[in-house]
C-alpha cells in the first residue's frame, strides 16, 4: 500500500438502507454497511453543455438512466441557479427568457443554449421536471427539486452574472434586500410567499421532494438573522408539502444542506427544525463556492452534533462530499481565459466516502455539478460501500483556512546551537494501517510538501504522531530549483484569499514540491498530529540567506493499497514463452500467433476478437495491415521492443506528403521543444471531431480509413485511424513514433520518442502523463507502475478532450489499459513505406453488412468477462464511446 502525505508549502434505486450506527460501532470507528446515497444534478450545467435542441430522449440516457441499479435513492435536481428558473414556470421566469441581445452579448455562448434547450424540452414533453421525476421513478429513485434559497446576483447589474441570473422579482423590488447587500430579507412576506410559490411549482409538477439549499451564497436570510424567520419559513414548506401530499396521495420528503458551522449566525436554527420535523434529511456541510481566489473549505465535514439530534428525532444526517477541492472557481467565464485548479481525484473521493462510513451517518451526499459527473466515475457507486473502500486507494487534506497558512518564526537566540521553530496541524484520517499490514497489505506511505526550496544550513523534519523524524535537508541542486510557492492571505472566518493572477498559471499549485517515504505504522485510524521541526544553522541566519521565511499552505495524505508490490509479477504471469531477443525470435510475439503466448482463456479469446474485428471494420485495409504486424508487449519483448524494434532515426524526406507537412509547419512554427511539437500535434489530432459532427449523426455516413491527408478533411474521430494520424505527423516533424494498441481494453494510441525516451499519448482522447521528474512516462512504465497516472498537473488534465472528463479517462487508463490483465501492442508505421499500404475507405454499410456489429457485441461481452464488468450495470450507464471506437 502507498500512503502519500501531501503538504503544500504555498500560497440503486433499490439498494441497501442504511442500518443508524450504534454508538459503539461510532466510537470504535467500525465500518458501516451500504449507505444510501442522494446525488446532486445541478439543473443547469447539463443545458449548457448540450448543443440545442435537447430531447426527452437525451436527457434521460445521458443524466438519469447513468445512475439506474445504483446505490443513489435519491436524485437531487436543480430547479433553476438563482432567481431565474429552468422549467416552464409561471411565478418566476425561465432563464435566459427576458435577455436583449445586448445582454445576452455579456454572456457566455452556451448560456443561449440554456434557454434553448429548456424551451426545447417544453415544446416536445412538457415541463422538465416532470421528465426527471417520471424517469427517476420509473428507475426507482425519488427526484427532490432542488432550490438555492439565497442565490442572489447584484446590484449593480453591469456583470454578466448578474445580467444572467438576476430575476425581475429581485429587480422590481430592491427594498426586499438586506440594506447594503445582494439578499433578500426573508422577514418580508413577499420575499417567503415568492420563494415558497417556486417551491410549490416543483412538488406540482411532479418532485416527491425538496432539497432546500442553504449554502449556495448563503445569507444573511434576515437583517438582523433573527432564526425564527427562516423557522417560519420551513413551517410554511412543510405545511405546503404536507397539503399537496394529502391531496395527491403521496409522501414528499424535505432535505436540507445547512453550513456545518455557524448556522445560526444567519437565521437557521436547523436543530429546531429537526425536532419539530420539519425536515426529513439534514445535510451538514461547507458554505460555498466563495468565488475565484478564495478558499473556505474543508476536506471533512463532522457530523457528529448533527447525528446526535438525529437519533433523538428521526431525521436522517446524511455525509457531504462537494465535486472539487474549492481551491478556485472554474465554471467557464465569457472572457474565455482558463482558471486552474487542484482538482480532486478517485483517491480523495474515497477519504472522504470512509470518514463519512466511520462517523456512522445514514447516507451519502455527493454534491457534484455537473450533470454527467456520474457517468464520468465509473467508480462512484463504490462510495456507497465500506467493504469497497476499507483498503482501496486515499488521497486526504488537512482543511484549508484553519491550518493554513503554517508559519514558522525563528526565535531571537538559537538553541542547542541551531534556530528552531515547530508547528502541528490535525489530520483526521478513516484508514486502520495497522489492520492493513495485519492482513499482509503491502503498504507504503509518502508525505509530498510545498515550500521554497530549503537553502544550505536549513532542514525540515517531520514527525507523525510522535514518531520519525523525516528530514530534509536544504542546499541540494534540487531544493535550488524549486519555485516559491503562493502566497495566501487570511481574510475572516479562516477563508482564504490570494491575489487572481496565479489562477491562470497551469500547475500553480505544485510549486515546491516535496516528496518523502514515511512509515505507514506511524498512523492512527482517526486524529492524526504532523509536526514539522524546522531548524536553521547561526552561519545561515547571520547571512540572512534564509529569508524568506519557510511557510505551509496545505497538506495532503494519499493512501494506495497493494500496487505496485506484486504489479510486474502479475503482469509476468499473464504471458508464458521465452525472451525475444531478435527479429526472428520476436515473430511468435506478433499478430495471431501471439494468442499462444497469452495466458487466459478468456484473454486470448478477447485478444482474438479484437484482431477479428479489425478485420471486419477495415477489409485488408491499413488499420488491418498494422493490426497484423503488431508485437505484444510483454516480459519476454519489452527489452527488444524499447531497443531494436523502432528505429529513432525518421526515415521521412521532405517533400513527399506538401499537404501534411503545411500542417506539421503551421502548428509547430512557435515549437521550442520536441515535446512541445509532440503535444500540439496531439492537441490538434484530439480535435479534429470538432469538423464533423459523425457522434450525432450515428455514424450513418461515415467513412472508414483513408490516407492521412483524407483523415484531416473528413475530421477524423475513430482512435486506430487517429493513433496512425498522429504518428504520421510526428514523423513529418522529426520525431520517432508508433501506435500502441489496447488490444483487450479496446483502444489505440501511440508512442512517441521526445526528451530521451519513449512516451505515452493518446491523441483521441487527450491524454499523457508525466513523471515526477517532468519527462512522459511511457507505456511500460505505466503498465507497471499505474500510480504514475495520478497526481498529474492543470497542464496535463486540461489536455483531456472535452467530450470527456480527466476522472473518467485516467480511470479507464489505471483500470483496464495498465491492468496486468491487459494485452498491449506495438505497431511500427511510416510514411516511407506509404506503397506497402491499402488506403481505400470503407463505407458504414459495407462494415455494417460484414458483421461489424455483431463482432463488436461479442467482443465487448468478452471484454466484460476478463475485466469483471458487466452489460447490465454498464447498459444502464451513459455510453461514452461509440460503438466503433476501440
Amino acid at each position: 500500500m502507498l500512503l502519500v502525505i501531501a503538504v503544500c508549502f504555498c500560497s440503486t434505486g433499490n439498494s441497501t438502507l442504511a442500518v443508524e450506527a450504534r454508538q459503539s460501532e461510532v466510537d470504535t470507528g467500525a465500518v458501516q454497511k451500504s449507505l444510501p446515497m442522494a446525488y446532486r444534478n445541478d439543473g443547469f450545467s447539463l443545458y449548457y453543455a448540450t448543443e440545442p435542441p435537447m430531447t426527452r430522449k437525451y436527457l434521460e440516457e445521458h443524466y438519469i438512466d447513468p445512475l439506474a441499479n445504483s446505490n443513489v435513492q435519491i436524485l437531487l435536481w436543480g430547479i433553476g441557479p438563482g432567481s431565474v428558473l429552468t422549467y416552464n414556470t409561471k411565478v418566476g421566469e425561465i432563464y435566459g427568457d427576458r435577455l436583449g441581445e445586448e445582454q445576452w452579448k455579456m454572456c457566455r455562448p452556451q448560456d443561449r443554449w440554456v434557454n434553448a434547450n429548456i424551451h426545447a424540452l417544453i415544446k416536445e414533453a412538457g415541463c422538465p421536471l416532470k421528465i426527471v421525476s417520471e424517469r427517476a421513478h420509473q428507475l426507482g429513485m425519488k427526484a427532490f427539486g432542488r432550490f438555492p434559497v439565497q442565490r442572489e446576483y447584484g446590484p449593480p447589474l453591469d456583470k454578466w452574472m448578474a445580467v444572467a441570473f438576476t430575476g425581475e422579482f429581485t429587480r422590481k423590488h430592491p427594498e426586499y434586500r438586506i440594506p447594503g447587500m445582494v439578499f433578500l430579507d426573508f422577514k418580508h412576506k413577499a420575499v417567503r410567499d415568492f420563494k415558497l410559490a417556486i417551491l410549490r411549482e416543483a412538488v406540482e409538477a411532479g418532485m416527491e421532494g425538496l432539497f432546500l439549499d442553504y449554502c449556495i451564497k448563503p445569507g444573511p436570510f434576515t437583517a438582523n438573522s433573527d432564526c425564527k424567520v427562516m423557522t417560519r419559513f420551513m413551517r410554511e414548506c412543510r405545511k405546503m408539502t404536507e397539503e399537496i401530499g394529502q391531496r395527491e396521495n403521496r409522501k414528499i420528503g424535505i432535505l436540507v444542506r445547512v453550513p456545518s458551522h455557524g448556522a445560526k449566525g444567519i437565521g437557521l436554527d436547523w436543530e429546531t427544525w429537526m425536532r419539530e420535523k420539519l425536515i426529513d434529511y439534514l445535510v451538514p456541510s461547507f458554505v460555498g463556492p466563495l468565488g475565484p481566489g478564495r478558499m473556505g473549505y474543508q476536506f471533512f465535514y463532522p457530523a457528529d452534533r448533527f447525528l446526535a439530534v438525529g437519533k433523538q428525532t428521526g431525521c436522517k444526517v446524511y455525509g457531504f462530499i462537494w465535486h472539487d477541492l474549492g481551491l478556485v472557481s472554474h465554471d467557464p467565464a465569457p472572457d474565455g481565459k482558463t482558471r486552474y485548479a487542484k482538482l480532486m481525484n478517485r483517491q480523495m473521493f474515497q477519504a472522504q466516502a470512509l470518514l463519512h462510513h466511520r462517523s456512522g451517518v445514514d447516507g451519502i451526499h455527493l454534491g457534484w455539478g455537473w450533470g454527467d459527473e456520474w457517468a464520468c466515475r465509473p467508480w462512484a457507486n463504490d462510495l456507497s460501500d465500506p467493504d469497497k473502500l476499507e483498503f482501496a486507494d486515499k488521497h486526504y487534506m488537512v482543511d484549508v483556512g484553519p491550518n493554513i497558512p503554517l508559519n514558522f518564526t525563528l526565535p531571537k537566540k538559537p538553541k542547542e546551537g541551531t534556530y528552531t521553530a515547530q508547528a502541528e496541524v490535525p489530520l483526521r484520517i478513516a484508514d486502520d494501517t495497522a489492520a492493513a499490514l495485519e492482513k499482509k497489505y503491502s503498504v507504503e506511505a509518502e508525505l509530498v510538501f510545498h515550500s521554497r526550496g530549503l537553502k544550505k544550513g536549513e532542514s525540515l523534519a517531520v514527525y507523525i504522531n510522535g514518531k520519525g523524524p523525516v528530514t530534509v535537508t536544504g542546499g541540494s541542486p534540487a531544493e535550488a530549483a524549486l519555485r516559491e510557492p503562493v502566497k495566501w492571505k487570511t481574510k475572516g472566518a479562516g477563508a482564504l484569499i490570494a491575489a487572481k493572477s496565479w489562477i491562470f498559471e497551469p500547475d500553480w499549485w505544485r510549486r515546491g514540491e516535496h516528496r518523502v517515504h514515511i512509515k505507514p505504522e506511524w498512523l492512527l485510524n482517526g486524529e492524526n498530529k504532523i509536526k514539522f521541526v524546522y531548524t536553521a544553522t547561526p552561519d545561515a541566519v547571520a547571512s540572512g540567506s534564509v529569508e524568506p521565511k519557510l511557510w505551509i499552505s496545505w497538506i495532503d495524505l494519499l493512501i494506495n493499497y497493494d500496487e505496485p508490490t506484486n504489479r510486474l509479477e502479475r503482469i509476468t504471469a499473464g504471458f508464458s514463452g521465452e525472451k525475444a531477443t531478435t527479429p526472428e525470435s520476436i515473430k511468435q510475439y506478433t499478430g495471431e500467433r501471439a494468442a499462444e503466448h497469452i495466458v487466459g482463456t478468456d484473454r486470448k479469446a478477447a485478444y482474438l476478437l479484437n484482431y477479428k474485428q479489425l478485420e471486419i471494420n477495415y477489409a485488408d485495409n491499413v488499420e488491418y495491415q498494422l493490426r497484423r504486424q503488431q508485437v505484444i508487449l510483454c516480459p519476454q519483448t519489452v527489452d527488444y521492443l524499447y531497443d531494436k524494434f523502432t528505429s529513432l532515426e525518421v526515415r521521412y524526406r521532405r517533400g513527399l506528403r506538401p499537404k501534411l507537412e503545411r500542417v506539421v509547419d503551421r502548428l509547430t512554427a512557435e515549437c521550442k521543444t520536441q515535446t512541445d511539437k509532440a503535444l500540439v500535434l496531439m492537441r490538434f489530432c484530439r480535435d479534429l471531431y470538432k469538423k464533423k459532427s459523425w457522434h450525432k449523426k450515428g455514424f450513418a455516413d461515415y467513412v472508414y480509413g483513408g490516407t492521412e491527408e483524407r483523415m484531416i478533411e473528413k475530421g477524423e474521430q475513430l482512435c486506430e485511424c487517429l493513433g496512425r494520424l498522429y504518428v504520421a505527423l510526428c514523423e513529418v516533424a522529426g520525431i520517432p513514433g508508433r501506435i500502441v494498441m489496447h488490444d483487450i481494453g479496446g483502444h489505440i494510441t501511440a508512442e512517441v520518442h521526445v526528451d530521451g525516451g519513449w512516451a505515452y499519448i493518446d491523441p483521441r482522447c487527450g491524454m499523457y502523463f508525466r513523471k515526477p521528474d517532468g519527462k512522459l512516462a511511457s507505456t511500460w512504465e505505466l503498465w507497471t507502475d499505474p500510480r504514475l497516472t495520478r497526481n498529474q498537473g492543470d497542464t496535463v488534465m486540461y489536455d483531456v478532450s472535452p467530450r470527456w472528463k480527466w476522472e473518467y479517462r485516467q480511470w479507464k487508463c489505471e483500470a483496464k489499459y495498465f491492468d496486468p490483465r491487459e494485452v498491449t501492442g506495438l505497431q511500427n508505421y511510416s510514411l516511407a513505406d506509404f506503397e506497402k499500404y491499402n488506403y481505400e475507405t470503407l463505407s458504414e454499410k459495407r462494415v455494417r453488412d460484414r458483421g461489424l456489429y455483431v463482432i463488436n457485441k461479442e467482443y465487448r461481452d468478452k471484454i466484460d468477462t476478463v475485466f469483471g464488468t458487466s452489460d447490465a450495470a454498464r447498459d444502464g450507464k451513459k455510453r461514452l464511446e461509440s460503438t466503433h471506437q476501440h
